[in-house]
C-alpha cells in the first residue's frame, strides 16, 4: 500500500517537471519568435531609414544643382556658393532696331573660402559676390549685327558701376559673346543666343550696391560691321535692380518717378509733390502727332557725387517738373528730338524756364525715324521760392530740327496748358 502511494507521488512530481520543461521550452520559443520580430522590425527600419536619408540626400542634391544657376561659379573658384536672391522675371530689355536683348532671370551669390588663385576676380580678397544675369539675344533685323553685350550695374553716378562679365567664371557653353574666327560678337540675321554674364564684386562693392538704390543698363551700340562704325542704339532705360525680398517690397511700395536722368544715373533723389498722368492732351506740328501724356514736379536733393552742378541754385531748394509725351512721326523726315526746342512760361512770360536735355534719357538721341512712334521726357528746373509765385504755366514747344539742325516744318511751334499742384 505505502509502495502504490509512492509510485503515485514519484509519477506526480515527473508530470510536473515535464509540464514545467514544457511550458519553459514553449516561453523561451515566444521569447526567441519576439527577438526576431523585433530585429526584423530594427532591420526594417534601419533600411527604411537609410533609404530615407538616401532620397533626401538625391532630393538635396538636385535642388541644390537647379538652384545655382551658374555651377561655373563653384567648379572655378572651388568656394562655398551661397544663393542669396534669384528674380526669376526682372523685366529688363533693350532693342536696337531688331536686335532684342533681353535679361531672362538673375541670381545673387555669395562666395567664400575661394582657391588662391582665382582671388584677383575679388581684388585679392578670399570671398565676395557674383551677381549672375541668363540673357538672351535675338536678331529680327533682317541682316547680320555686331553686338558687344555690354551690361551694368549702376548703384551711384555713371562711373560708379559693375561691369558685365561674359567669360569671367563662365563656362565656354554659356558664353554670350559667339566667337566665330575673327568675327567676334557676330549675331545672324535670324540666330538666337542664350548665355551668362558676371557682374562679380567685393565685400565693399556689394555694401555699396546695398545702401543705394542700384540700377540695371543693357547698354546699346549694335552695329552691321566688326568695326562698329555707325552703330545704333541707345541704353535701355535704368531698371531698379532688386537685391532682396525687403527691397523689392519697398520698391513695389514707393510711386513710380518718370526715368530721367535724374531718377537713372541716382544724380538726386526726388521727393513726389504732384503728378497727373492721365493728361492727354493732343496737338501737332505739321504731320508730327504729339500727345502730353503726363506730369511729375518733384523736390530733387541733389547726391553728394552732383552738387556742384547744381551750384547756381539758390537754398530756398530745386523742383524738378518731367513731362512725359506720346510723339508720332507721319512726316517723311526723320527728327532730331534732343535737340527740340521747349520752353516754360510761367505767369504769361513772367519768368521762363528752358528744358534740360542733358537730364533727359539717352534714348532720346536717337532720331525718330519717319513712321515711327517714341516717347519723349522733358525736364525742366525750377527754384522753389519762384515756384511757389506760380501761378499759370505754358509749354511752347517746337519747332523740330532735322539731322542738319535746320527748323523743319517752317518753324512752327504747339503749346500746351500745364496743370500746377493742387
Amino acid at each position: 500500500m505505502v509502495l502504490n502511494r509512492l509510485r503515485i507521488m514519484i509519477m506526480a512530481c515527473l508530470i510536473l517537471v515535464i509540464t514545467a520543461c514544457g511550458n519553459e521550452k514553449e516561453e523561451t520559443k515566444k521569447e526567441d519568435n519576439k527577438k526576431e520580430e523585433a530585429t526584423e522590425e530594427v532591420s526594417a527600419e534601419k533600411k527604411e531609414t537609410k533609404d530615407s536619408v538616401a532620397a533626401k540626400g538625391e532630393e538635396t542634391a538636385a535642388s541644390v544643382s537647379s538652384d545655382i544657376l551658374n555651377p561655373a561659379i563653384a567648379e572655378k573658384t572651388e568656394g562655398n556658393v551661397e544663393v542669396l536672391y534669384t528674380n526669376k522675371e526682372p523685366n529688363y530689355s533693350n532693342e536696337m532696331k531688331g536686335l532684342k536683348v533681353n535679361v531672362e532671370e538673375y541670381q545673387i551669390v555669395k562666395v567664400s573660402d575661394i582657391n588662391a588663385d582665382t582671388a584677383y576676380f575679388f581684388k585679392d580678397q578670399s570671398e565676395g559676390y557674383i551677381v549672375t544675369a541668363k540673357v538672351n539675344i535675338n536678331n529680327e533685323s533682317g541682316r547680320d549685327l555686331y553686338y558687344n553685350n555690354t551690361h551694368r550695374i549702376q548703384y551711384g553716378t555713371i562711373y560708379e558701376t559693375i561691369p558685365g562679365k561674359w567669360r569671367d567664371l563662365v563656362d565656354e557653353k554659356d558664353y554670350l559673346v559667339k566667337r566665330r574666327g575673327e568675327d567676334v560678337g557676330l549675331v545672324k540675321d535670324g540666330e538666337k543666343i542664350t548665355g551668362l554674364l558676371n557682374f562679380i564684386m567685393t565685400n565693399e562693392e556689394f555694401k555699396a550696391i546695398s545702401n543705394t538704390t542700384p540700377k540695371y543698363i543693357i547698354e546699346g551700340g549694335a552695329a552691321d560691321n566688326k568695326r562698329f562704325e555707325g552703330s545704333f542704339g541707345a541704353d535701355s532705360p535704368a531698371f531698379d535692380f532688386v537685391i532682396g525680398e525687403q527691397q523689392a517690397e519697398k520698391l513695389a511700395a514707393q510711386p513710380k518717378v518718370f526715368q530721367d536722368k535724374l531718377t537713372s544715373d541716382n544724380m538726386a533723389t526726388k521727393k513726389l509733390l504732384y503728378e497727373n498722368l492721365k493728361i492727354n492732351e493732343a496737338n501737332n506740328i505739321d504731320q508730327v502727332n504729339l500727345t502730353l501724356e503726363g506730369i511729375q514736379y518733384a523736390e530733387i536733393t541733389p547726391s553728394e557725387a552732383t552738387k556742384s552742378m547744381f551750384r547756381n541754385f539758390n537754398e530756398s531748394g530745386i523742383i524738378a517738373l518731367t513731362m512725359k509725351f506720346k510723339v508720332e512721326n507721319k512726316s517723311d523726315q526723320p527728327l532730331n528730338i534732343n535737340s527740340i526746342s521747349a520752353f516754360l512760361r510761367a505767369n504769361d512770360n513772367q519768368m521762363s524756364y528752358m528744358s534740360q536735355p542733358s537730364l533727359e534719357p539717352d534714348q532720346q538721341r536717337e532720331p525718330l525715324e519717319p513712321g515711327t512712334t517714341g516717347e519723349i521726357l522733358h525736364v525742366f528746373l525750377i527754384e522753389k521760392d519762384l515756384f511757389s509765385i506760380t501761378k499759370k504755366l505754358k509749354l511752347e514747344y517746337g519747332p523740330f530740327r532735322g539731322k542738319d539742325g535746320k527748323d523743319l516744318f517752317k518753324g512752327k511751334k504747339a503749346e500746351f496748358t500745364i496743370p500746377l499742384p493742387k
